[in-house]
C-alpha cells in the first residue's frame, strides 16, 4: 500500500494527482482515481453522463402501439422515472413523457390511460382528466356501474336509491338500519 515504515517513521505515500489530498493505492493513485484509470484509462477521467431523455427512452419498449416501461414500477403497477437534472423525487413515467412531449399538465387535472395498461407512457393514450372522471372511467368505476343491487338483494332502480357523496345507497336498507335502531333505542330506556 502506500505507508512503508522505516525503523520507527512511517512514510505516507500521496496519490499522483495533484492537489489530492489521500494517500496512495494502487498504480501510484488513491483508491477513487485508480479506479478511474482503470475504468476510463484517465485518473480524472468521471463516467460519461447520460441526458434524463436518454435514460428515460432506454427503459421504454416502443415497438407496439403501448410504449411499454421496462424499469421500476410502484405498488399501484405504474412506471416511476427520476428525473436527476430536476433533482426530483420519483414521478410516474406515463406523466414525465407526457410533460416532456406535449408540456405541462394542467393544474387540477390527472392523466387518465385511455387504453387501460398502466405501464404505457405513449401520450396518445393519455388524457388529462378530473380525478372525478378518472376514477369513473377507472376498473373501480366499471364495476361500481355494473352493480344492480344491493349486498342484501334489494334492486338498484331509481325509486330505491339515492347518491350521497358519490356511493349509492339502498333506500329499504337505509329505513332497515333506521327501524333497528329505534328498536335498539326503545328496549334500553
Amino acid at each position: 500500500m502506500g505507508v512503508r515504515k522505516l525503523g520507527e517513521i512511517a512514510i505516507v505515500k500521496p496519490c499522483e494527482v495533484k492537489d489530492c489530498p489521500r494517500e496512495y493505492r494502487s498504480s501510484g493513485y488513491c483508491s477513487p482515481h485508480a479506479h478511474r484509470f482503470r475504468r476510463y484509462g484517465d485518473p480524472l477521467a468521471s463516467a460519461p453522463r447520460k441526458s434524463s431523455a436518454e435514460r428515460f427512452w432506454e427503459k421504454v419498449d416502443a415497438d407496439g402501439d403501448c410504449w411499454i416501461w421496462t424499469s421500476s414500477l410502484n405498488p399501484a403497477g405504474y412506471g416511476t422515472f427520476s428525473d436527476k437534472a430536476k433533482q426530483s423525487a420519483p414521478n410516474k413515467a406515463h406523466r414525465w413523457a407526457w410533460e416532456e412531449l406535449i408540456g405541462p399538465i394542467p393544474p387540477g387535472l390527472q392523466l387518465d390511460h385511455l387504453c387501460r395498461v398502466r405501464r404505457c407512457v405513449n401520450p396518445d393514450h393519455l388524457e388529462p382528466v378530473t380525478n372525478i372522471e378518472n376514477q369513473r372511467r377507472g376498473l373501480r368505476g366499471k364495476l361500481y356501474q355494473e352493480i344492480r343491487q344491493c349486498h342484501r338483494g334489494h334492486p338498484y332502480d331509481e325509486t330505491n336509491t339515492y347518491m350521497h357523496r358519490g356511493a349509492k345507497h339502498c333506500r329499504k336498507c337505509v329505513n332497515q338500519r333506521g327501524r333497528e335502531y329505534y328498536q335498539r333505542q326503545k328496549v334500553s330506556t
